[in-house]
């Protein structure tokens, strides 16, 4: 569910996720850190 709702929440901001490809890890970003809280609350 925390998935989810992280993933949509990228969508309803209108930004693509950050990510670090170089060592397949999320980014360590504001956007992502956001996303990871609006899933949180819900």
């Amino acid at each position: 569910m925390f998935t989810l709702i992280h993933e949509l929440a990228h969508i309803w901001l209108g930004e693509s996720a950050g990510f670090d490809l170089n060592q397949m890890i999320p980014a360590n970003d504001p956007l992502e850190l956001l996303c990871d809280k609006i899933a949180a609350e819900f």
